[in-house]
């Protein structure tokens, strides 16, 4: 098994299970666990949160940058190897040999985590101001939903109606088309559907597609602060990155829900790429 790791999983003793069950057990890192770590203390927090990790090393895949994977845009129907970053995933035993000697007061290595850390603050700083839009976005997606709708999607998914599904799809696909169509990293536009959701920008939009259903359900989607939006980003994308692998290891439950749904919604449309 090849899971994602959710940064929230690094330090809980359900990892160590995981991986001492099987050395089969694969703990896959896309880049924004990486960036989560660096958090805080980065220093500190680094040792801790792959404290668990180092002990397995052979069992770590590291995944290439999120940008160079979205560049990239192989095929992802049958196989993953073009999204691992052989060099890193090597050298992780050797990483967590640095962060030990910066935990120990090495000043070459607490600068060289500092640098690092100072990247993954810009990020997470531009994904907030990135994300000041979103609340009135919400807003005009909520409108074509009735409350008959909204009936149904209280009983979940799987009891949706084939028109609800068609409506949930369609504006999905839309949103999904719009995302590829204005990512900066997205150097081909897909034109078949079996394509275009095959690629990692589409399923982070599918996930967010319905994290905004669950809020419209609450009706949280009206006031979402942007520091709460980051953070469903980052929830997002591990959902999109386990959609390519086994599963998602996370303790968050709604992120183990989403992902659930976006399986569903996927199968939804390799039925209708399919006709």
């Amino acid at each position: 098994m090849r899971k994602i790791i959710d940064a929230n999983y690094f330090q809980s003793p359900d990892l160590t299970r995981y991986l001492e069950t099987s050395k089969a057990n694969i703990a896959v890192l896309p880049d924004i666990a990486g960036m989560e770590a660096y958090k805080g203390d980065p220093v500190r927090n680094l040792e801790r949160s792959y404290e668990i990790l180092h002990r397995f090393p052979q069992q770590v895949l590291i995944l290439r940058g999120t940008r160079i994977i979205v560049k990239t845009a192989a095929d992802t129907k049958n196989h993953t190897r073009w999204m691992v970053d052989k060099e890193q995933t090597a050298g992780f035993a050797q990483f967590y040999g640095q962060i030990k000697r910066a935990a120990g007061g090495d000043e070459p290595h607490i600068r060289a985590v500092q640098r690092t850390a100072t990247d993954a603050v810009e990020h997470f700083n531009r994904v907030r101001r990135d994300v000041a839009e979103i609340p009135a976005a919400y807003d005009g997606m909520a409108s074509i939903y009735t409350d008959a709708d909204k009936r149904q999607l209280r009983m979940g998914l799987d009891h949706t109606s084939g028109p609800l599904r068609n409506k949930i799809v369609r504006q999905m696909l839309e949103l999904t088309a719009f995302s590829l169509s204005k990512h900066p990293d997205v150097q081909d536009f897909p034109r078949r559907l079996d394509a275009a959701v095959r690629r990692l920008p589409a399923r982070y939009s599918i996930a967010n597609y319905l994290l905004f259903l669950r809020k419209l359900l609450s009706g949280g989607h009206r006031s979402v602060g942007s520091d709460h939006l980051a953070s469903d980003v980052a929830d997002m994308m591990y959902i999109a990155y386990a959609t390519y692998f086994d599963g998602l290891l996370s303790k968050e439950k709604m992120v183990n829900e989403v992902y659930r749904d976006v399986l569903t919604v996927l199968s939804w449309i390799g039925q209708r790429a399919e006709t």
